[in-house]
């Protein structure tokens, strides 16, 4: 059954019980918040769906992957990535609702080593700075392993590295130390940024800017996750620098910037964006180097390497907010999904 964009509404209106449902990868223009995969997949298997397929809605690219069991947890139906010609030809195929098909899955998770990868820039000694501080600049170095992953996350990977570079030749400048870390795990469920999170004094971290997915184009987009005083550094130094921003405040739990977002520490989800729609050849086998250009990274490595050297800055405050504040603020919807898929953190929910 092909249950359209795969919103909620969508589903209630679906009787998908015992059926194979085909949700499109693609968000609908009217929705206030982008629809993750795991979210549709959820609905599906509460449902009573027997299986799931998600339909890439670019035309033109290959079928797309994703894990849909967080923390490396088993999903309770089987799911595949279809593309766009295919998932249309399905859709023919089951408008009289008289289709039959057999949905075979063979995949496993294996025992394994992950690794978060570290190095700081800035002020000398364990402290960081005058007042024990640092500002995080992260990625996550993991990708699916069907392909390079040379956007998702290969770029923002080499963005980290190209960042502490120009720090480090500015270092003495630098008034709160930067340290550079690129996580593990990303992918099955912000493995590295946990742990990271979990073995830290939070309290220390001034900022966080994640980089993911940042190497398609020069053009920089920012989840601010409402932290204010955070994207107003990205605001003055883009104008500063004449070059492209676009900035959005919704509260994500995607990527791992949100280990440090459900907390209250400011943090960033820094991408790039283009002119195409979703994630493009992202999470698809061609997400490869070829479609990489080395002059987007250099113009994204300078522009934000200027960003976070402002944030270093002391007289630049940047707030937290306390658990409760962070929890008040999540879009309902997305209060839906972390629910739905087990990741919601606070024990004390009004709502």
């Amino acid at each position: 059954m092909d249950v359209g964009y795969g919103t909620p509404e969508e589903f209630e209106e679906a009787d998908v019980d015992g059926k194979i449902a085909m949700a499109s990868s693609q968000t609908p223009d009217d929705s206030d918040r982008w629809i993750h995969r795991m979210e549709k997949y959820v609905a599906a298997a509460e449902a009573g769906a027997d299986g799931f397929v998600f339909r890439n809605h670019v035309e033109g690219c290959l079928p797309p992957t994703g894990e849909v069991g967080y923390h490396n947890r088993p999903g309770p139906i089987p799911a595949v990535g279809v593309s766009a010609e295919v998932g249309s030809r399905l859709a023919r195929y089951c408008a009289d609702d008289e289709a039959r098909a057999t949905l075979s899955v063979e995949c496993r998770n294996e025992p394994t080593t992950s690794r978060n990868v570290e190095g700081v820039v800035g002020p000398d000694g364990s402290e960081g700075g005058d007042d024990g501080r640092e500002v995080l600049v992260t990625a996550h170095v993991d990708a699916h392993d069907i392909a390079e992953g040379a956007n998702d996350n290969g770029a923002g990977s080499a963005l980290v590295a190209e960042i502490g570079r120009l720090l480090a030749q500015v270092e003495d400048d630098l008034d709160t130390r930067v340290r550079l870390v690129t996580f593990g795990s990303e992918e099955i469920g912000l493995w590295g940024a946990y742990h990271w999170a979990e073995t830290h004094d939070l309290d220390a971290v001034k900022a966080v800017v994640n980089l993911d997915g940042a190497g398609n184009s020069r053009n920089l987009g920012l989840g601010a996750n409402e932290f204010d005083d955070l994207a107003a550094v990205f605001e003055d130094v883009t104008d500063e620098l004449d070059a492209p921003l676009s900035r959005h405040d919704t509260i994500s739990p995607h990527g791992d910037q949100w280990a440090f977002v459900q907390e209250g520490v400011p943090a960033v989800m820094t991408h790039t964006e283009s002119e195409s729609s979703g994630r493009g050849w992202g999470h698809t086998h061609a997400d490869t180097l070829d479609k990489l250009d080395p002059r987007d990274l250099r113009a994204v490595a300078a522009t934000v390497a200027e960003c976070v050297a402002e944030l270093a800055a002391d007289e630049r405050e940047i707030a937290h907010k306390s658990r409760e504040e962070i929890r008040d603020s999540i879009d309902e919807g997305y209060v839906e999904e972390l629910k739905r898929g087990g990741r919601w953190p606070y024990e004390e929910d009004p709502r």
